[in-house]
């Protein structure tokens, strides 16, 4: 009997189609219109850990599909971003194989089937998609003209019942630096071939993951963000370049989720102990290795009632031969663990760990409310302590709020800070970052910001936003050499910078978009250096397939 129902259990799962192929969570147009219908009371989904599955997305429109006016704005966005994703679903009977190119998709335009694939193949038992990465961007004021552009591959596709596979590879270009690591900006980052004021990167991204009903387990090299915002988040703020990592993800319960994740982070330490030295044509060179660097992070989502999300978590940050078998254990709080792996009474043997907390309500019809709560450090018996101000902590928390002033309105209003030495730490090898770039929030430590903006969206596939953001920044403490405890907030205000932004984006159809913005920005941001004291600036651009 135990054997029957274990065989019966298989064939279940074989007929199930259970692939998992993210869409990247900076593909803005399918995101807004997620978190739209789910306000709106026509999905509930929980959107802050990041990318969702294809699979996820599809389920999601198909749902909120039935519900629609047909004749909606709304309706006839979700069915121009429904179409493309159903090619991965269709069946085909053994044998013929289904093949269709961009050229199809262009003669139905402006259907809601265009499809923004180079090519798409599919038989029985496979399906593949080969899209392009195309981009360009050019921004002027009084300092000039600059741009950045973009080309390249990416694929995703799928086999059997369970195995999903994505992929690229993007050449960029910037003919000034737009995203370096001293830079305040939402813009991802890079490791710079520096050529004068600009530089070029690739970006290869891809994975290849196993699902099943309820859950699903992934090697891949990708981006990773996690925790609730609109103008960035504060857990993981997926700025820092991709890096290689195993994931575990189980629903096994409508109301319980789980997210853990192992990453090979890039530390950018020069190991001085592996430095070798040898002789070529060339002449003598030295060789150079970076230190190794770890991170192992999970994330419980709880959702008590519907449309409700509390998620916590920890995090470590470690830096040693080899991973530890320790950190692979899922579920586990890390820093008790480290504790018993390297002392307690020593910061100079231990890691760094990390706790974070976020909550997500869609409970009242059109009104998003969400917190995060990112715990560098904590001392409870300082917490309640003014002079010590030893509790190091980031958090953000807003709202958005649909349908308002107007029908197909959208105002947000976010505020963000991150006390002094949050996200810091005091050994290089163990900071909260990787290529030298902070994991979590864009903001530095000792600094906040003020973001609201006013979305207005007449067409399908089409909107103007105007926004206002405020930041400011206090001293550096980390060049002081002084005592990490009693270090207050904000103690003086070091700079302050606001910006006035009108944007324009156009969807010709899903994936593909055209951008448009004016800047205004006072006393002008310290970085990137194509933006300080320059006047008002524009900014124009094209985007197709993230």
């Amino acid at each position: 009997m135990r054997h029957t129902a274990f065989l019966l259990f298989l064939l279940l799962s074989w007929n199930v189609l259970s692939q998992e192929v993210p869409v990247h969570f900076r593909n803005e147009g399918v995101y807004d219109l997620l978190d739209e219908l789910t306000a709106l009371g026509y999905t509930d989904l929980d959107l802050a850990t990041g990318s969702l599955s294809s699979r996820s997305i599809r389920q999601a429109l198909s749902g909120a599909a039935d519900s629609l006016p047909g004749n909606s704005r709304l309706a006839q966005t979700l069915r121009n971003h429904l179409a493309p994703l159903r090619f991965e679903e269709e069946a085909v009977p053994a044998g013929p194989v289904r093949t269709r190119s961009i050229l199809e998709g262009l003669r139905q335009f402006p259907d809601a089937a265009v499809n923004s694939d180079l090519l798409s193949i599919r038989d029985s038992r496979f399906w593949l998609r080969i899209k392009p990465l195309l981009g360009a961007e050019g921004m002027v004021n009084a300092h000039g003209m600059e741009y950045w552009r973009r080309s390249g591959l990416a694929f995703t596709a799928g086999m059997g019942r369970h195995w999903g596979f994505w992929g690229g590879l993007a050449d960029h270009y910037e003919s000034v630096r737009l995203s370096e690591v001293k830079d305040i900006t939402l813009r991802p980052g890079a490791n710079y071939k520096i050529s004068g004021e600009g530089g070029e990167y690739s970006e290869a991204r891809g994975g290849i993951s196993y699902a099943w009903d309820w859950g699903d387990i992934t090697i891949a090299k990708d981006d990773i963000r996690w925790g609730s915002g609109y103008h960035g988040t504060s857990i993981f703020g997926g700025r820092a370049p991709s890096f290689p990592f195993l994931k575990l993800h189980l629903n096994p319960a409508k109301w319980l989720e789980f997210n853990y994740f192992h990453g090979w982070l890039i530390s950018g330490v020069i190991d001085s102990s592996r430095t070798g030295w040898y002789s070529n044509a060339y002449g003598t060179e030295r060789r150079e290795y970076f230190y190794d660097k770890y991170i192992a992070a999970n994330l419980f989502t709880v959702r008590p009632m519907e449309k409700l999300s509390i998620s916590f978590g920890n995090s470590i940050i470690y830096s040693d031969d080899q991973p530890k078998f320790a950190f692979f254990i899922p579920f586990l709080f890390w820093k008790s663990v480290d504790h018993t792996l390297t002392g307690a009474g020593s910061s100079r043997l231990g890691q760094n760990s990390q706790m974070f907390f976020d909550i997500s309500s869609y409970q009242l019809r059109r009104f998003h409310f969400y917190a995060s709560l990112f715990v560098d450090e904590i001392s409870f018996s300082r917490l309640w302590d003014k002079d010590e101000h030893s509790n190091f902590f980031g958090m953000k928390a807003g709202m958005a709020v649909y349908d308002l002033p107007a029908r197909n309105f959208r105002f947000i209003l976010e505020y963000t800070r991150n006390n002094p030495l949050v996200y810091r730490h005091n050994t290089p090898l163990t900071t909260f970052e990787s290529n030298h770039y902070n994991l979590g929030s864009y903001l530095p430590d000792n600094a906040d910001e003020i973001y609201f903006s006013l979305r207005w969206t007449p067409l399908p596939m089409g909107w103007v936003q105007y926004s206002y953001t405020g930041l400011r920044l206090g001293p550096d403490y980390t060049s002081l050499g002084a005592d990490r405890l009693g270090l207050p907030f904000m103690e003086s205000e070091n700079w302050s910078s606001g910006c006035h932004e009108l944007r324009l984006r156009y969807e010709v159809f899903a994936h593909l978009a055209l951008n448009a913005a004016f800047l205004s920005t006072w006393p002008g941001r310290p970085q990137p250096a194509f933006l300080p004291n320059s006047g008002p600036t524009y900014t124009f651009g094209l985007n197709w397939n993230y």
